[in-house]
């Protein structure tokens, strides 16, 4: 069996790359922003080596801002090439297509021109989109 967590406003368009495609690449994490990141079992301790630095901080957070760069350090620590993957078929849903982070998360990713990606993500009912979202969150345990 296999669980994944995702965001509730996170949309992909297709399918995800298979684990078995991405562990393929070698010694790659590969991640989208900090809404998707892969990491071979062999450099799992990057996420443990994050959380250890971030939770001893009793002070002022001088590492870095944004969570897919406090990441990198741990993985690269552990001879892993950190890899930002704009071809993964995600992006998130905001409040409305005319916000400017609505468009700015649209054109981050390259898999899907920039008119497709808000028109998949941002025109369908808001109905159909909490029935679809909230189904896709179930998870299960063997």
């Amino acid at each position: 069996m296999q669980v994944a967590k995702s965001r509730p406003d996170a949309v992909f368009f297709f399918p995800s790359f298979t684990a078995q495609e991405l562990l393929l690449r070698g010694d790659l994490v590969t991640h989208f922003s900090d809404l998707f990141v892969f990491s071979p079992r062999r450099f799992s301790d990057g996420f443990s080596r994050w959380w250890d630095n971030y939770t001893s901080c009793d002070g002022p957070w001088y590492h870095a801002y944004f969570p897919e760069d406090a990441l990198r350090k741990g993985f690269e620590d552990l001879g892993a090439f950190y890899y930002y993957d704009r071809k993964t078929p995600i992006s998130v849903r905001r409040s409305s297509k005319n916000e400017t982070s609505a468009t700015w998360l649209c054109r981050d990713q390259r898999r899907i021109s920039l008119e497709s990606c808000l028109s998949t993500v941002y025109d369908v009912n808001e109905e159909q989109y909490l029935a679809v979202s909230n189904s896709s969150v179930a998870a299960s345990c063997p």
